[in-house]
């Protein structure tokens, strides 16, 4: 930020109605004016939060003289943007794909977690779980695709404010649970979660998305065992760990953030082989995709190609997984391409450099044969450069213009072979002594 101690002209320049000190890491999340009814207390104040504490506050402005900024409410929400809706209610997004709404008594919504978790026992059935961090004024309301309800009990032997039921899944598609609640002061919230099931078949190429996270699971049929039913679906920890812990116990005890996408896959479909996981990335930062074990968050080996709008990492187990940003990926070349020579012409020696592509999915760390050859213009064997298997990557060597008995060859024109499979491509170089 640019702050001189003086000499600044401000001519035709509008200063800030507040100025926040830029604390390290400090990211001010712009709002609105609140209008709404549900928290008159807030009528008339500009509402804005902070990325990394997750507080949200206010100040109000007279046309004269901006107010001290004051805390509306502590929360750990990650917050991304906050809107408005056709009444004017203020509502606060998060990275979590999560909505709040501001309720009656001028604070943010009780937080609800929702888990997914298949039945032991039974292979169509999933346990189904909606817990809050304070007290419900009654037990919560639970549809499925906004049209079957799901009747709730109470389950204190898991912990407080704890509700459970258990659902019949038989048809592969995406879900949505949505949660209608009220808090002690009678305000309703809603809250929902959006997973998907899927039928895995030894028959044919399977591919599973959750559009809501964005994942996508891809297996041959060939790389299964025994087919079966294979759930996707995230998992918010803004809520209590400990509950987490008892439904996950690997939750229980590692160090947990909602910065990052986590989602569980549950199968009782065996793999003899790995599956594919895909992620598509939003905006220009770097993902990896983790594994959690007994021993805490294991990486897999990430990869994307050249655009880097796409991650994706390979496993051979179900259970919970995480797409955390911030670690370097291996990247994997898609398209077979000889570059042009340099320098060309050129007198002693040139740099010929090639891609070798990644043959399809699976095959990430499969060798391919490659030829590298120079010819004469009559098509005559010069001089084999490179012969042999290698992995996907971009690959350079050098010639130093001799032909196969060491001798230096003649100036003129030199074709350029390169075969990887059935690719071929052939480039010109020109040799002046």
């Amino acid at each position: 930020m640019f702050n001189p101690s003086s000499g600044c002209d401000t001519t035709g320049l509008i200063p800030p109605l507040l100025e926040i000190p830029h604390e390290p890491n400090h990211v001010v999340i712009g709002g609105y004016v609140y209008k709404g009814s549900n928290a008159p207390t807030l009528k008339g104040k500009y509402i804005f939060g902070d990325w990394v504490s997750g507080n949200i506050e206010s100040f109000t402005y007279d046309s004269l003289v901006p107010s001290e900024k004051s805390l509306v409410v502590d929360t750990e929400l990650v917050i991304s943007s906050f809107g408005i809706d056709e009444n004017n209610e203020l509502f606060v997004c998060t990275f979590d794909s999560v909505i709040y709404w501001f309720s009656k008594s001028g604070t943010v919504d009780p937080i609800l977690s929702i888990a997914l978790l298949k039945n032991p026992i039974i292979g169509s059935y999933y346990d189904f779980y909606v817990w809050g961090n304070e007290s419900l004024l009654e037990k919560p309301s639970v549809f499925l695709n906004d049209t079957t309800v799901i009747e709730m009990s109470a389950v204190e032997d898991v912990g407080e404010y704890v509700y459970h039921s258990s659902l019949r899944l038989e048809l592969s598609g995406q879900y949505t649970l949505s949660v209608l609640a009220l808090d002690t002061t009678g305000s309703e919230f809603r809250y929902y979660l959006s997973f998907t099931l899927g039928k895995l078949s030894r028959k044919s190429n399977n591919i599973i998305a959750n559009n809501d996270i964005g994942v996508i699971f891809s297996i041959p049929g060939t790389n299964l065992e025994s087919g079966g039913n294979l759930l996707i679906s995230p998992i918010s920890l803004e809520n209590d760990i400990e509950i987490w812990g008892k439904l996950y116990p690997m939750l229980g005890y590692n160090d947990m953030t909602n910065n990052e996408v986590i989602f569980v896959i549950e199968s009782d479909a065996i793999f003899k082989d790995n599956f594919k996981l895909s992620y598509d990335i939003k905006g220009a930062e770097t993902y990896s995709f983790y594994y959690l074990t007994d021993a805490g968050w294991n990486p897999l080996d990430t990869y994307s190609d050249k655009s880097h709008l796409t991650v994706w990492a390979y496993h051979n187990k179900a259970g919970i997984f995480g797409i955390f940003e911030g670690v370097s990926l291996a990247i994997i070349p898609k398209n077979f391409l000889l570059f042009d020579t340099y320098p060309n012409p050129f007198n002693l020696s040139t740099t010929i450099r090639y891609v070798v592509p990644v043959e399809g999915d699976f095959k990430e760390n499969a060798s391919s044969k490659i030829d590298l050859n120079i010819y004469n213009i009559r098509g005559q064997l010069v001089k084999r450069v490179k012969n042999g298997n290698q992995k996907p990557g971009t690959y350079e060597v050098t010639w130093n213009g001799t032909n196969e008995s060491g001798r230096i060859v003649a100036t003129g024109i030199y074709l350029i072979r390169l075969s990887i499979g059935i690719d071929i491509a052939t480039k010109k170089l020109t040799v002046l002594k």
